[in-house]
């Protein structure tokens, strides 16, 4: 709560939604790019290596085997989606990693506005002029070794879940249906022989 409050008496209500903006204008491209590159790459790599299962739909899946394979593809693609995606994002994530930090360290303003930038294209400008456009991708490594395992282990389980969810439905279904044909049968069989 002493959060909340300090953000309060020093930024206003405004405070709270600093960098919503940019926020939106890169978290929702990026999950557009991500998602329709890790489809791009995919079909791609069933496509050039492995053209056997290529168009093959996953009713005519080759059991286990196929699972595993389909989530492999899909965790490499689900990598390149997500690299690729952090790359077109990366200077717009800069500038609102910015602006969200901005006021944060308190300097010194004689009862002015504590903030460094104006808004989204101030903040632009001066990082801009501070390193050139390759300031606007400082700090990319770090956020590439997150994306790389990350697409890897949410689109790898995605396929897994997708695929074996619907099995393990099926053959708890098909279970409980033996289970109540029998029991079914045997109640059936037991009331025949007049026994209760």
């Amino acid at each position: 709560l002493d959060c909340v409050g300090r953000i309060y008496v020093r930024e206003g209500m405004g405070g709270f939604w600093k960098g919503l903006c940019p926020t939106l204008m890169t978290g929702v491209p990026y999950v557009m790019f991500q998602l329709s590159l890790w489809e791009y790459y995919r079909d791609a790599y069933r496509r050039y290596l492995r053209p056997s299962v290529y168009g093959v739909s996953s009713s005519k899946a080759d059991g286990m085997k196929d699972v595993l394979e389909s989530s492999i593809e899909s965790s490499i693609a689900g990598s390149l989606g997500s690299l690729t995606a952090q790359l077109l994002v990366f200077p717009g994530d800069t500038i609102r990693k910015r602006m969200m930090a901005d006021g944060v360290d308190s300097r010194p303003g004689g009862g002015k506005d504590p903030r460094k930038y104006k808004g989204m294209m101030d903040c632009l400008r001066q990082v801009l002029r501070e390193g050139g456009a390759s300031r606007l991708y400082h700090g990319l490594v770090p956020c590439i070794v997150k994306a790389l395992p990350n697409g890897a282990i949410q689109f790898g389980s995605i396929e897994l879940f997708s695929k074996l969810v619907p099995q393990a439905y099926l053959l708890i279904t098909s279970a409980l249906a033996a289970l109540a044909t029998t029991t079914t049968a045997t109640t059936t069989t037991a009331a025949a022989a007049g026994v209760t």
